[in-house]
């Protein structure tokens, strides 16, 4: 099996890793962004992968969970945005997919920066999903392309599978291989619905903040295992 090209992330189980080890919530967050930023550097170095999705924030996460923990949700954020403006952290193009316009205003403007700040480096893309959930996306890919039927820019006949997928927020990344979700949850939560028919799924028992560098060699060494079909 040819290496995974492109990959999906769900990093579950922050909260319960800080319960479990009686941590606070922020040092459960703030162990799971280091294990981002171990997973990444494996991943660039030790692997083929060029194109990475990472689920950080749900659409239903920015409405449902507490102003507090929001609060420092965004605050986070801000200070990997500034790190990343202020050095380049990741040495990776970044870019985000979601409804932007349920965040903050500040947060929107230092997304924007972010990606201008990065869009030259073509080597590794990290696609962070915040504000995110797959019926939203799909609704925003519908509007699109009745916007442009009604435009008289496309045809109803011309409608296919490649007009969706050119109508996605991101319609140049390609869909991910495998999509790796921890902590024991067997479900994708809405995570790229579009993009994922044909992913494999990798359910992780280990919380996110867990991961060493030998379960991210494991979690490959499982995908490399998979027969993949695509219906065939």
């Amino acid at each position: 099996m040819r290496e995974a090209r492109a990959i999906g992330v769900i990093p579950d189980g922050n909260r319960r890793y800080a319960r479990a080890h009686d941590l606070s919530l922020r040092n459960g967050y703030l162990k799971g962004v280091e294990t981002i930023q171990r997973f990444l550097k494996y991943v660039k170095e030790k692997t083929e992968t060029r194109h990475v999705y990472i689920y950080t924030l749900s659409l239903e996460n920015v409405m449902r969970r507490s102003k507090q923990e929001l609060s420092f949700l965004f605050n986070l954020f801000r200070k990997e945005a500034r790190e990343i403006l202020d050095g380049n952290k990741y040495n990776a193009r970044i870019r985000f997919i979601g409804r932007r316009n349920v965040l903050p205003k500040d947060i929107q403007s230092l997304m924007k920066e972010v990606e201008d700040r990065t869009k030259k480096n073509d080597e590794f893309e990290v696609i962070l999903a915040i504000g995110y959930t797959g019926l939203a996306e799909i609704a925003d890919m519908a509007r699109n392309i009745a916007r442009k039927v009604c435009a008289g820019e496309l045809e109803v006949e011309e409608i296919d599978e490649n007009v969706v997928y050119s109508n996605l927020y991101a319609p140049d990344v390609p869909p991910p291989d495998f999509i790796l979700r921890t902590s024991g949850e067997q479900r994708t939560s809405g995570f790229l619905p579009v993009q994922a028919v044909y992913s494999e799924l990798i359910f992780y028992p280990k919380y996110w903040p867990e991961l060493q560098e030998e379960d991210f060699k494991a979690i490959y060494e499982e995908y490399r295992r998979r027969e993949r079909r695509f219906g065939k």
